[in-house]
């Protein structure tokens, strides 16, 4: 119960930042970044991107 409440309080968190702040990660570069980092490839973060 209680990592069930620390999860939803992290997203509300982030969805208030999204609100604030209109930043956010392209679901594809995302994605992308992932996949390299579980094959053990080098792999840059992606960047944010505005709303």
């Amino acid at each position: 119960m209680e990592w069930r409440c620390d999860f939803v309080a992290s997203a509300l968190m982030a969805r208030e930042e999204v609100e604030q702040f209109g930043l956010v990660y392209e679901a594809d570069d995302e994605f992308s970044h992932l996949r390299a980092k579980l094959e053990g490839r080098p792999a840059k973060h992606p960047k944010l991107v505005k709303l």
